[in-house]
């Protein structure tokens, strides 16, 4: 533990239905946490996106792209 940890329950909504937002009383708050805009991650519908509606290319899982770094 360095001196700027805290050890604590992060007081999630409800982890048992996934839900992971953190509750108003969470410690992470005293930490100057900022919460995570959930509702605008991943996909979503918006006129700028050429990626809406999502349709993976025929063969993506059986044979993902292996790009070297």
């Amino acid at each position: 533990m360095d001196v700027h940890s805290l050890v604590a329950d992060p007081l999630f909504m409800d982890a048992a239905k996934d839900d992971y937002r953190l509750r108003p009383d969470s410690p992470a708050f005293r930490l100057g946490f900022k919460p995570i805009p959930v509702e605008r991650i991943g996909p979503y519908a918006h006129e700028l996106r050429a990626s809406w509606p999502l349709v993976e290319a025929e063969g993506a899982r059986e044979k993902p792209l292996n790009t070297p770094r």
